[in-house]
Order: C-alpha cells, then structure tokens, then sequence
C-alpha cells in the first residue's frame, strides 16, 4: 500500500486521529463543516515513521522512554530530540513537502505556520495546548522543512514527557503528523472556552484576546483582556489588561515572532470592538454546537475576518457553582445485563418503547387514571437514556413514577436493591401528605390493594392466559419467508 507522507485539508477529512493527530483532525473538521480556517495540509504520522525509521531512530527512542521517570525525564528528552534535529529531513518528505508547496500560487513569498499534531493530542480526556512547539512566520522550503524536524522532535520534549507520565498516557509509542498552514498575521488572537473554565458555567463563554499572534497568550507573554459574556442576555463583562508586548513577525531574521511594544494609546482600550465579540461568541457556539461539547478554541482577527486556527475539547471543567436545572442520575448498574456493549438506537428504542409501556400497564392495575398516566407520559418516555452507546436508567424518572404509588418510601428501597444502586438517591423525594389529601387518595390506595389482591389470586390464571396468547402470535410468524 502507497505511504501518504502529505494530505490536503480535503483528503485529510477521510483519515482519522492515528494519521492526523488531534490538531490536524480537528482542523479537518473545522474545514469540512466550512468554517473560515487558513489554508493548510499536514505531513502525516506515516511521515513521521519514514523519519525516525530510516536511521533506526526509532528503537533507539523507545530504548530511551521505556524506563523514563521523573528523574530522568530532563535529560532523555533532551536526548531524544537532539537525536531527532541532527539528521536532516527524509529526502522523500523533502521532495513531497516540495511538490505540495508548488501547487500553492506564490508559496516562495508566503508565510506559514509550522505545527505539531500529536496523536492522543485534543482529545476528550488530554490536552497538550502549548507543550509542543509551533513555528510561525516560516518561509521557503528550507525553513519549514527545519521547523518540521524540530515538530517531530517537541513531541517528545520535557513538558510533553511530563504531561504523558501525569496523565498515565503511553511512550512508547508517541506518534506526531506536522501541519503546514498559511500565516494569517491577525492584528488581534486568543483563545476562546465556550463553558466558563473557572466557574464551569455553560451559560458563560471566557475570551482572552491581545494584539499580535496568538502565541502570546500560549506562551504566557502577553497581557490580555478578557471577556465573559452571558449567552442568556448577551451582557459582556471585560478586564482589560495593559497589552505592552505583542508578538509579530521578526522582519529582520525574515522569518519567526519578536516582541515588539505595544503603541502607547491601544495598551489600556480593549482590543475587541463589541461586535467583534458578539461575532466570535456566535462562531463559538456554532462550533460547540456541531461538536457537542463545550470547546477550547483558538482564532485570530485580521481585517474585520474572524480565522479558526484550531478547536479541541475542554478536558477538564469544574462542577457550576450555581447549577441550570436539576441534578440527573444516570445508572446502568442492573441494566447493562440486558443491554451490554454498545447499544444501536433502533435496539434503544425498542428498550425504551418497551420500558414505557410495562410502567403504564403497571400503573393502570394498580388503579391510576388514564388521565394520570398521560400526564407523566413525558417521564414514561425517558425510563431509559442512550449515553455515547450504552443504555442507562434515569433514576429520576423512575422515582417520579414511584411517588404516584402507595409506600413511596418502600418501593425507592426495594428498586434501588432491584437496580443495583450502591448508594441511596435522594433528589426526588416523597411529598407529605395532609390529613385531607390522604383521606381524598384513599379510595385510590383500596382500589391498588384490591386490584393486587385479586390478580394475585388469579396468577396462576393469568400466567395461562399470557402464555396462550404468546403462543398464537408467535404461530402467525411465517418463518419460512
């Protein structure tokens, strides 16, 4: 099968994480789903192979990170990627890096990115923001081909090391793919959490903007302001931050950032008008949207034109201080013997169909009203959830239908143990009844002992009568057709 070293923004959309990594993924989908992203195609993880494979680097570094500790992560990582920049860059990489930057109109003259896409990266549970190394403003085949080796190599710096052995994530086989994307030199960049990452609100969107790159703020260099806004009023509250130093273009060296001064009249105003804020907002909740999750992204402002340069998952948010709703209970304790594995949603909703409607049975012999029972017909419907393919219980839901039952306080007990809940869950509780509307529920409770009463009496009866039934539709299947 033919190695794809190189793949644009278009074929890059038909690979996965383990090709990609999780940057270059993200982007592919940011491209897919047509969202405004600088121009850019990455050299893939199988490039990353041919690299450290041709030398037999590659066994040399998992000699060096199969006994990596604290102790001695410094000095191997150190190693490791001096290994990696003295060889120069696989001649087959050189040759493909060069015939995709000569389908690119003017590519000798412009700017580009340089950076790194490592498997395992922006994922759900990890994210390495700001550990590896990214080259910006690189131009002319010779300086990107160099910021690529030294990409390859940032996988394996300290901090990365580091994060890895925190997370209790794999080293041996650290794999890396490297994006080439065009340099969009915004006059303002930053980041962008669609959930408050401090005060994990989903109803607050945090911005951090300053001028320059947005390698300012990753690197910790630059001041900034930031914005929370509210997504149920729109209301935006800002600190803003003194922005002296700003990252751009090193014009001197031709290539790289500096830090340059900030002109002394922009340092103390915001450097986001309020539409622009509105504007990004909107952007970020589309992105969210699509994606599901509340997101960690970064863009930059050049001209009035808002550019996503990248998107990844928010890994870790603190429980809101201040709730929206109520606490819901999802448990699979019991269920998961029916309905193990992962669940399609045709056999979910089946089950859920199916649970619906034995509850409703149930309240019906036990004397509720058909009016009763269409009123909680919303929480008959959700017995049961579908999360990321697997079927659980809604406690809640259970326990509401509970409460429209006699001994409320008995059957929780009894279902918890039926269910297999380790601990009690008590945030639908049992209201207390006055005298009157005890006495006006009575008949109701006479008729369920009454009902139970009388099918118990005739189970024996009625276990017949359901299995002759059974009998007679399962004989209507035709079974040779």
């Amino acid at each position: 099968m033919t190695k794809q070293y190189i793949l644009s923004s278009k074929e890059a959309s038909l690979y996965n994480q383990a090709m990609l990594g999780g940057k270059a993924y993200n982007l592919a989908w940011l491209s897919r789903y047509q969202f405004q992203v600088p121009d850019w195609f990455v050299l893939t993880t199988e490039a990353f192979d041919l690299q450290v494979q041709s030398d037999k680097t590659e066994p040399w570094i998992q000699a060096q990170l199969a006994g990596l500790n604290q102790d001695n992560q410094q000095r191997k990582a150190r190693s490791i990627r001096k290994r990696i920049t003295q060889n120069e860059l696989h001649a087959d990489l050189i040759k493909a890096l060069e015939e995709k930057l000569a389908t690119i109109e003017d590519w000798q003259t412009e700017y580009f990115a340089v950076r790194s896409s490592v498997v395992g990266e922006d994922a759900e549970g990890a994210s390495f923001a700001g550990q590896m190394d990214s080259f910006l403003f690189q131009k002319g085949l010779s300086a990107i081909a160099d910021s690529v080796l030294k990409v390859f190599a940032s996988a394996f710096n300290e901090r990365a090391l580091a994060y890895r052995l925190n997370k209790g994530m794999t080293l041996t086989n650290s794999r890396v793919a490297v994006i080439i994307q065009k340099m969009v030199a915004g006059q303002v960049s930053g980041v962008m959490f669609t959930a408050h990452p401090v005060t994990g609100s989903y109803k607050h969107v945090l911005i951090s903007a300053c001028y320059g790159a947005g390698e300012g703020i990753v690197s910790g260099v630059c001041n900034t302001d930031e914005y929370t806004i509210s997504l149920e009023n729109q209301t935006v509250k800002k600190q803003i931050g003194e922005k002296d130093i700003q990252l751009v273009l090193d014009t001197q060296a031709g290539k790289g950032v500096i830090q340059t001064n900030v002109k002394e009249q922009l340092r103390n105003q915001s450097c986001l008008k309020e539409e622009e804020i509105k504007a990004l907002v909107q952007l970020g909740e589309q992105i969210a949207a699509e994606k599901c999750a509340p997101q960690d992204i970064e863009w930059t402002l050049k001209n009035g034109n808002f550019y996503i340069l990248q998107t990844r998952p928010i890994t870790s948010l603190p429980a809101p201080a201040k709730p929206i709703g109520e606490t819901v209970v999802w448990d699979n304790s019991n269920i998961q013997e029916s309905y193990s594995g992962v669940t399609t949603p045709l056999t979910f909703s089946f089950a859920s169909r199916g649970y619906a409607l034995v509850y409703a049975q149930t309240m019906r012999i036990l004397g509720l009203s058909d009016k009763v029972i269409k009123e909680y017909q919303q929480t008959l419907d959700n017995l049961l959830g579908l999360i990321k393919g697997r079927v659980y219980y809604n406690i809640n839901n259970w326990y509401r239908g509970l409460s429209l039952l006699p001994s409320f306080k008995t059957n929780k007990a009894d279902m918890e143990k039926m269910m297999g809940l380790q601990d009690s869950v008590d945030f639908v509780q049992d209201r207390k009844l006055t005298f009157w509307e005890k006495v006006k529920k009575l008949p109701n409770n006479l008729k369920a002992v009454f009902n139970l009463l009388t099918r118990f009496r005739k189970i024996d009866h009625l276990v017949a009568e359901f299995q002759a039934m059974f009998q007679r539709e399962y004989k209507r299947i035709d079974r040779q057709k």
